[in-house]
């Protein structure tokens, strides 16, 4: 605990909770019993701002919020074939898990989201409107070009923020 000379400076660590910069500071003339109930109110409200949407890592549900995320079936493409692609968490705000790992509360998934195939930042495949279920999923096949080098290409979602993309190697043909 950091002392002023007016007031005492409390970190939310000191009382367990996750930091996250939260700091409040009390008069010294404030009440014991007003200080614990202030305490306790802080605590509280520190513990459920802070629980509600803050992933443990990116596309994890075991957090709270799972980023949207684009996964291919294979690891490796070859130009010219057909690329299956799947999508989870594609959903308009956060999207709050259960333990089992079951959605809960009000979700809004897009409408629909525009996959982009990148290699050496430049477009080589864009599907505009994909169509996103209920549940936040959605999949899509696409046909790479048959002029594609054996650089890498990257699929994602540009359009929506904090979409993990996913990375495929290209075999040569």
């Amino acid at each position: 605990m950091i002392m002023s000379e007016k007031y005492k400076r409390f970190d939310a660590a000191e009382f367990g909770l996750p930091s996250a910069g939260l700091r409040f500071e009390l008069h010294p003339l404030a009440g014991t019993a007003r200080r614990r109930r202030l305490v306790l109110l802080l605590a509280v409200g520190a513990t459920v701002a802070l629980a509600g949407c803050r992933g443990e890592a990116a596309g994890s549900s075991a957090g709270g919020c799972e980023a949207p995320r684009v996964i291919a079936e294979q690891a490796e493409a070859s130009p010219g074939e057909r690329l299956e692609i799947s999508g989870t968490g594609f959903f308009d705000g956060c999207v709050d898990t259960s333990a089992n790992g079951t959605p809960e509360g009000d979700m809004s998934p897009y409408a629909t989201v525009a996959i982009v195939v990148t290699q050496d930042g430049s477009v080589v495949v864009e599907q505009v409107a994909v169509p996103v279920e209920p549940d936040g999923t959605f999949e899509t096949t696409l046909v790479l070009p048959e002029d594609l080098s054996t650089e890498p290409i990257t699929v994602t979602a540009p359009d929506i923020a904090g979409t993990e993309p996913v990375v495929l190697t290209i075999s040569a043909s």
